[in-house]
């Protein structure tokens, strides 16, 4: 009980001047915990490309694929199998590709300086879909801005001392009256020394984060000379993005999020740029999280690769500059 009750207390000291690291906002604050489950987010993913009409307009002729993406997080890193269909039907007979990635991160997807567009790609949907910051993080620090991940931000001091309160709590109570209570120093040198210690925050606060105000609401903004994000307040939903690079911009915006099952948030519309300056539209059908094993995991994976094996279907026309 008196670890619960210290817990609630630290939380609301630290959430009084709190202001979330850059990971921490790109962990899709409105989805629920995901845990050790695996994530399956079906979408559909459309270039609009653009041919002259010598008449009177400019026509978009939308190309389409759709993929599913599977990420186990029973590991860590989580592992992901990606499978494209061609066409908006996903199926047996529409597929045609399927790609594993034994570690979800950026340096095992061999994604090089060249790759800008799947980077960003890739950490978006992580961060979006799986509740992972560490990949933008990553991805960030690829493009220049020196990020560090929110294991290299935790007050050290801290962390100590709140090791040392749960050793003490875990006693019995026998050994714990013997010893000095670690949070409650009887010294009162070391008792105010505590109490600064306390006063700052867990997680070292990114100059790179500021909140901003417009009109009536307030929103987390992520800015330096090579990123621009904003976020909602209180749950962190990405708005919008915009990253440059040496060859051009990347952008995205987030519109409308939306409930799919009980627990799991993603934008009703996601608008892409690339760096030619393609725009994407990307809709998200179904998205779900539930209890896996390794097992399951490796043997949906096998029906994929069956039924790729049987499939008729020619490539797609789309070759998205963002996907693998």
């Amino acid at each position: 009980m008196k670890l619960v009750s210290f817990v609630l207390l630290f939380c609301s000291v630290q959430a009084f001047a709190y202001r979330p690291t850059v990971e921490s906002l790109f962990r899709n604050g409105s989805n629920g915990d995901i845990g050790q489950n695996t994530v399956m987010a079906t979408f559909v993913l459309k270039r609009k490309e653009k041919a002259a009409d010598t008449s009177e307009t400019i026509k978009e002729l939308p190309l389409v694929t759709t993929y599913r993406m599977l990420i186990s997080n029973d590991t860590s890193p989580s592992k992901l199998v990606q499978v494209a269909y061609n066409g908006e039907i996903a199926s047996g007979e529409t597929i045609n590709s399927v790609r594993y990635f034994p570690r979800f991160s950026l340096s095992s997807m061999r994604l090089g300086s060249e790759d800008a567009e799947k980077k960003f790609f890739y950490s978006l949907l992580g961060s979006l879909i799986n509740n992972q910051g560490d990949l933008m993080v990553r991805f960030l620090n690829d493009m220049g801005v020196s990020i560090q991940p929110n294991k290299e931000r935790v007050d050290k001091e801290q962390l100590y001392y709140l090791g040392k309160y749960v050793k003490y709590l875990k006693l019995d109570d026998a050994a714990r009256s013997s010893q000095e209570n670690p949070m409650e120093p009887t010294d009162p040198e070391a008792s105010e020394k505590l109490k600064e210690i306390f006063k700052r925050p867990f997680l070292t606060p990114s100059p790179y984060v500021k909140r901003v105000k417009e009109g009536s609401e307030f929103f987390w903004v992520l800015e330096s000379d090579k990123v621009l994000a904003k976020f909602s307040h209180d749950d962190h939903k990405l708005l919008e993005m915009v990253v440059k690079t040496d060859n051009g911009n990347i952008s995205v915006k987030c519109l409308n999020y939306i409930l799919y099952g009980q627990d799991m948030q993603f934008p009703e519309l996601v608008l892409l740029k690339d760096l030619a300056g393609d725009e994407y539209l990307l809709n998200m059908k179904k998205i779900s999280h539930f209890s896996d094993s390794p097992e399951r995991f490796s043997s949906r994976l096998g029906d994929y690769n069956k039924a790729l094996e049987k499939a008729q279907s020619t490539e797609n026309p789309l070759k998205p500059s963002f996907t693998l």
